[in-house]
């Protein structure tokens, strides 16, 4: 089925034109990394659509799986990193992000050979499925750890020292 991922990608394209504006009126880093991403977000979904409506091949997997899988959370995550850590932590955090993507052939012979073993036991549809569910659970769990990181080194940043 076409539609939720077509509308996935819709959702996902105004979100990044919304935040991206939000960058242009506050130039708040993260806010421009976060629409970075929410692009990203919305060309994996369109990858999708793609897959879904014409069937899958090796370009709409790769488009849905280095948008989706391997560069969007990645991305998000140094959007948090800019929201709730120090901005050069955030500058480190992009470098590193960077490099990553420009050297995402690696990453990606990486993540299908961890991929690989789940098609021999299930089909592709499922595998997919899976991944759309567990990606944006561990953007969360990210997002969560980073903050509760934060949190802790702010209280330990008041705290009287003895």
């Amino acid at each position: 089925m076409f539609v939720i991922p077509l509308i996935a990608a819709v959702v996902g394209a105004a979100f990044a034109v919304v935040v991206g504006r939000q960058y242009l009126k506050r130039r708040k880093p993260y806010q421009a990394i976060w629409a970075l991403a929410l692009g990203m977000f919305g060309v994996a979904a369109a990858f999708e659509t793609a897959g879904q409506l014409a069937g899958w091949s090796d370009a709409t997997y790769k488009g849905y799986y280095l948008f989706g899988g391997l560069l969007n959370v990645g991305w998000l995550g140094v959007g948090t990193v800019y929201l709730l850590a120090p901005r050069r932590a955030g500058h480190v955090a992009a470098v590193v992000m960077g490099l990553i993507s420009l050297i995402h052939r690696g990453a990606h012979a990486a993540g299908l050979l961890l991929v690989a073993p789940l098609f021999v036991f299930l089909s592709p549809r499922t595998v997919f499925a899976g991944a759309a569910v567990a990606i944006p659970l561990v953007g969360v769990a990210g997002a969560i750890s980073v903050r509760a990181a934060a949190a802790r080194a702010g209280a330990t940043a008041q705290s009287p020292r003895s």
